[in-house]
Parts: structure tokens; sequence; C-alpha cells
């Protein structure tokens, strides 16, 4: 049987579906999922297709994000500028994912998963901006190869979290797991203390990520500034994080938002 994601093939006859988006709402929706909550300019993203050399397309948000031109950034160019104590992991993270995809999912469901983890990428200006690098595969094979992945570069550095290396695979509908080591592939089911987050709570840590304040998420959500810096505080207790800040890198990460 054809497995049912080789329907998510892009067309090959010259289409480029992403310069016509609006046409195409799986793939808009699925750039939304991996982008949320993040505003258009905070975020690049672009495609890779293991058939062909080079990224298939660079979303021209590159620019606004990184400072470089989108037909100068290659696979390569995209190692040159990654900081040396990452490029040191990056390999290893990369035969992660390849290893969890190919081996770890059964192919009906490798597509359901993404592959997250911090990076710090140089701008064009010598700063190093701290990167949140999540991948999807969207194609593949009836043998479990991924044959495409999109990826979504979210720009984090306004949170400064500490870059530990750790990968997650996190799917909305399937069990996510988390990698301390990635030389040793070895996974940890995570069992997220945020299940505990009540929807109201977690729109106002939505609401954190967009950098509102207090008064600004309240007017958002319609609640008092009180009711905001309650639910602020019972949020950090659960979480037994000692800050916002920490709070929605740590969510970012896991894919809680």
């Amino acid at each position: 049987m054809k497995h049912p994601a080789s329907n998510n093939k892009l067309p090959e006859k010259g289409e480029n579906i992403f310069r016509s988006i609006n046409q195409h709402p799986q793939i808009a929706r699925l750039i939304d999922s991996l982008a949320h909550p993040f505003a258009a300019g905070t975020f690049f993203y672009f495609l890779h297709r293991t058939s062909q050399p080079g990224f298939h397309f660079v979303s021209d948000s590159l620019k606004t994000v990184l400072g470089y031109e989108k037909e100068d950034f290659t696979p390569e160019f995209l190692f040159d500028i990654l900081h040396p104590e990452d490029q040191e992991k990056i390999r290893e993270k990369e035969s992660m994912a390849l290893w969890f995809f190919g081996q770890q999912t059964s192919v009906e469901i490798t597509t359901s998963y993404k592959a997250a983890f911090l990076i710090r990428l140089r701008h064009a200006n010598g700063n190093y901006r701290t990167i949140l690098h999540q991948a999807r595969p969207i194609s593949v094979s009836e043998k479990g190869d991924v044959l495409e992945t999109i990826s979504v570069h979210t720009d984090l550095s306004f949170l400064n979290p500490s870059v530990d290396h750790k990968l997650s695979f996190l799917s909305k509908n399937k069990p996510s797991y988390l990698a301390n080591d990635t030389e040793k592939k070895s996974l940890l089911s995570t069992n997220c203390c945020f299940k505990q987050i009540t929807p109201r709570e977690l729109d106002i840590i939505t609401c954190a990520g967009l950098g509102m304040n207090i008064d600004e998420t309240a007017d958002k959500l319609f609640l008092s500034p009180h009711t905001v810096k309650t639910h602020k505080k019972k949020i950090l207790r659960k979480s037994g994080c000692s800050n916002f800040t920490e709070l929605v890198a740590r969510c970012l990460k896991e894919g809680i938002i």
C-alpha cells in the first residue's frame, strides 16, 4: 500500500508552491504550526529535498532575520555561520534525527513528528543570534526514507535561552521524546509538567512569547492586570521555572507553544 505521506509531495512541474502559499493551505498551515506564535519577520523557512543539492526553497524573510540574501543560503553556508561550538554538535543531531525518523518511527507517523533544538547563527553584522531550529518531514518513501523536509528558524535571541544541545522529537498526537545525549542516541519519554497548564494559562504564556507585558496581555485576553499577575504566579509555581523568560524559552523548546 502506498504510504499516505506520499500525497504530501510537492508539485514537480515548475510550480513553486511557496510563491503562491495562500493557494496551498496545507503548507501554509504547516508553516504556521511550526512558527506560531511569532510574527512575520522573526522567522524564516526553507525546504530541502534529499534528491537535490542545496535547498529547494528559502523564504525572503531570511534577509530580515539574519541579513543574508536567500540566493547565498546553502547547506554549506548554513554550516559556516554556525557558532563553532554548535558545529561540533550539529552532525550528531543530524545523525540522530535520521536515526529517529528512519528507525524509531513507523512510516505512517513519521510526518507527525518534528525535530527541535537550539543553535546559534552568525548574523550578517557579525553578532550571533540564538535560533530555534524546527524540522519536519513532509514526504517519505514507502520504505520510510525522508524525501523532503521543511525547516523553520525562529529568532529567540530576545529570550536569551541557554543552548544546551538537547534534541527534542515532538508530536501533537504521539508521544514526544527528549535526547540528552545525541552521541549515544538515547531517548527519554517526556512527561512534561506543562500538562497541568490550563488553556487560559497557555494563552498567557503565548502572549508572553509574543513579548506582551501584563497590561497588553490583559487587554488581549479581556482580563484584569491583577488576574494576569495571579495566573503568572500560578504558572511559575506549576512549571518550577524562576521567571517567565525561562518559562517561555522552555515552552518553545518543548513544543508547548
